[in-house]
């Protein structure tokens, strides 16, 4: 994690968590990550559809000069990645396991903007798989900068954040597809695994 705001929402994740029991949506307690809650989002299933913002913060619509709220997830990523990001999210939900990426942002202006995303399970009316809170932070020189608007996002890295247990591979075979997929294009590094301390 190379930014502290992602190892914030990251601990705040993992102090509600109980054992192998993920957070419910209810767990969270935005007083206690108050200073992030700007670069904060949180999606939902639909039944039989996309996932979609719940919750955007203040800043992202910023970035996207629209209110995400209601907004599909994958609607705001470059055509090439959306596929991409719709098996992300459906691998989280299904493992129940966090994931965290390198994200590229395109700029109105076609300048690059570095994020980095992190996406984490949660319950939602004691059932996994509907919920997940996530958090895309700007690095320091695009924190810093006013007035940016991104265009188009692309993934440039994928890892886990706990170790695969029991033999069963994190996404399973959607991760392979994935990554033949991000192999051909030569601009996603995947990495498989990485546990954190």
């Amino acid at each position: 994690m190379r930014h502290p705001a992602t190892k914030a929402l990251y601990d705040h994740w993992c102090s509600l968590k109980h054992g192998s029991i993920i957070p419910d949506r209810n767990d969270l307690e935005p007083a206690e990550i108050g200073a992030i809650l700007q670069d904060i989002f949180i999606l939902g299933a639909q039944p039989h559809g996309p996932w979609v913002y719940r919750v955007a913060g203040t800043r992202l619509s910023a970035f996207a000069r629209r209110e995400l709220k209601d907004e599909t997830f994958d609607r705001w990523w470059r055509a090439l990645d959306r596929s991409d990001a719709r098996r992300l999210i459906a691998g989280v939900a299904e493992d129940g396991m966090p994931m965290i990426g390198g994200v590229s942002g395109l700029g109105a202006d076609q300048t690059r903007h570095e994020f980095e995303l992190l996406l984490l399970p949660l319950r939602h009316g004691g059932r996994p798989g509907l919920r997940m809170v996530g958090g895309l932070f700007p690095a320091p020189a695009t924190t810093h900068q006013l007035g940016v608007q991104i265009d188009e996002l692309s993934l440039t890295s994928i890892r886990t954040l706990l170790p695969v247990s029991e033999g069963t591979p994190y996404f399973g075979s959607p991760i392979a597809d994935l990554g033949g997929a991000l192999e051909r294009r030569r601009s996603l590094r995947l990495i498989q695994g990485g546990a954190i301390n």
